[in-house]
């Protein structure tokens, strides 16, 4: 049988449309792989999550893989001091009890994951000003040449963003691998009101400068989101 996988995508620039505009320093991306059958279960789990989250995070989307591989991405903020705390902040808002019943159905649902650290870049991004909720999630990947990392900034600055301010994207951001996989890898997140506005003509490619990976389209999960508080 076909393992579920989840994408568990903690990051700041997709994030529900009425949370809050601040963009932290990092964000973290985590692929989960379930054991078959666990779906439902898995899904409770995030559900049952929520008040958790809302002790230790600012703010939190969850949104659901439309295409590919069965998957959710959840989005939230980290900092690089959250991985030095002893227990962790999830773990000190769980409690010992509640901690153990988590490992308990993680360990049933999970068959194996992969962690990524990844770090914002706050100049290079269009904000929707409005905040508008955009529910649609078009998450790229790609891999730059090694020793081309600022003329592929100066690309994305001088030639993306002003493509897709054309095309009337109201919501963008790059983000770049800190630790967890090769440092010359970049997510790309636009958001979108429905899956047909994703149909945006690319930005004039600059051969040898980057090579494309994969990209996902994603809807926004409203049980397990929240906004600012």
């Amino acid at each position: 049988m076909t393992r579920v996988t989840f994408l568990l995508i903690v990051l700041s620039l997709a994030v529900p449309a009425q949370v809050r505009e601040e963009i932290p320093d990092y964000i973290i991306l985590t692929v989960t792989t379930l054991q078959p059958g666990a779906f439902q279960d898995y899904a409770a789990l995030q559900r049952e999550l929520v008040p958790t989250r809302k002790k230790i995070n600012a703010w939190y989307g969850q949104y659901n893989q439309l295409f590919g591989a069965q998957a959710q991405v959840s989005i939230a903020p980290t900092s690089l001091a959250d991985y030095d705390q002893t227990p962790s902040r999830f773990a000190a808002a769980m409690g010992e009890a509640g901690m153990s019943r988590f490992q308990s159905r993680v360990g049933n649902s999970v068959a194996g994951n992969q962690r990524y650290l990844l770090r914002t870049n706050k100049e290079l991004r269009i904000s929707d000003a409005a905040r508008q909720e955009l529910p649609i999630l078009v998450l790229s990947r790609v891999r730059v040449t090694a020793g081309r990392d600022a003329e592929f900034q100066d690309y994305i600055k001088t030639t993306v963003i002003p493509a897709f301010r054309k095309a009337g994207v109201r919501r963008y951001s790059i983000a770049r691998v800190y630790a967890g996989a090769g440092v010359n890898d970049y997510f790309s997140f636009r958001a979108h009101a429905k899956v047909a506005d994703t149909d945006v003509p690319p930005a004039a490619p600059k051969p040898g400068l980057s090579t494309f990976i994969d990209r996902t389209i994603l809807r926004l999960n409203r049980d397990t989101s929240f906004a600012g508080r």
